[in-house]
This record gives C-alpha cells, structure tokens and sequence, in this order.
C-alpha cells in the first residue's frame, strides 16, 4: 500500500509538471533557471577553489556577526547591572535623606516643646 502510495505522488508530480509545461511562459522561466543552475554546477567544476572560498567567506561572516553579537549582549548585560546598581544607590539615598529630614524635624519638634 505504501508502495503504491508513493508512486502515486510521484506519477502526480510528473503529470502536474507536464501540464504546466503546455503554458509557454512557464516552459521558458523552466529552461531560463535550468540553463543558469547548469552555468552554476559548472563554474563549481571548473573551479572548486573559488566555491569553497566563498563559502568560508559567508561562514567567516556568519561566525563574526554571531561574536559581535555574544560582545553587544555581554555589554547590554554589563550596562544593565550598573544601572541597577546605581538605582539601589539612588534608593538609598533618597531613603537616608528622608529619614535625616524626619530625625531633624521630630528632633525641632522636641525641642520646641
């Protein structure tokens, strides 16, 4: 069953291709990429060399953008602390002053009495 299941898609698949290769436009983008993929599997051929150097550059920069990234997160982590940090400080110094101020004035109001 499964057999035939596959051959069935298959058969589908070729019929479909078939039935739109009638229309003319689709006919000539289908030779249009076929006839460039073949210049691409040929210049890859002809010269290896080159491929794999491209293909280190785009993982060199892959590799470069993922480093400036892991260095931004690393600093955004950094700045973050410090501004927590200071936001305790400033905290505390706001809870000390008022606390100063209400000392003085309990403080003025004791003596005043």
């Amino acid at each position: 069953m499964n057999n035939k299941f596959v051959k069935g898609i298959i058969y589908g698949a070729l019929i479909g291709g078939v039935i739109t290769l009638f229309d003319k436009e689709v006919r000539q983008q289908a030779l249009s990429e076929g006839k460039q993929k073949a210049r691409q599997i040929k210049g890859v051929i002809l010269n290896p060399r080159e491929t794999i150097d491209e293909i280190q550059g785009k993982f060199d920069q892959v590799r470069n953008s993922i480093q400036q990234f892991n260095r931004d997160i690393q600093f955004l982590t950094e700045k973050a602390s410090e501004i927590k940090e200071l936001s305790l400080q400033t905290v505390k110094t706001f809870t000390d002053e008022q606390e100063s101020k209400e000392y003085e004035k309990a403080n003025s109001n004791n003596e005043n009495q």
